[in-house]
């Protein structure tokens, strides 16, 4: 309940202020967390009752721990293994408490976009989605 209450109230405040009704969600820890004392599936088959497909990540940058993370080890986390995947959903945290993250960012886009036949793609209803747990 209070899961469908944050729900509904996070997304009207993303259309009040873009004015666009959002489709997609990122839980909290990813589908896979292990926190939540309710089964994912629940919270899964209400954001699909809702149309909403959620998104976890296949490579992650490393920045959610508490350790700060130097913007060299930023860039190798986030780039080492994306030749390998047709599809790369990074993790990046966007936190007064993670800067060297968006002083990563940069490097991060430049490398990625150097690599033949890659692009940088926002994520759309024509994604597809990496999910931790089905």
């Amino acid at each position: 309940d209070s899961f469908t209450q944050d729900f509904a109230r996070i997304r009207d405040s993303i259309y009040q202020a873009t004015g666009v009704e959002s489709v997609c969600y990122r839980f909290p820890g990813g589908s896979s967390n292990t926190i939540s004392e309710i089964d994912m599936h629940d919270f899964i088959d209400y954001l699909d009752s809702q149309g909403v497909e959620y998104y976890d990540w296949n490579v992650s940058s490393g920045d959610g721990g508490s350790m700060k993370l130097s913007t060299d080890t930023l860039l190798e986390n986030c780039t080492k293994d994306i030749d390998t995947r047709d599809t790369s959903i990074i993790l990046l945290h966007d936190s007064a408490e993670k800067p060297t993250t968006v002083e990563a960012l940069p490097d991060i886009i430049e490398n990625i976009l150097a690599r033949p036949d890659t692009v940088i793609l926002p994520i759309t209803e024509n994604t597809r989605p990496i999910h931790h747990i089905e």
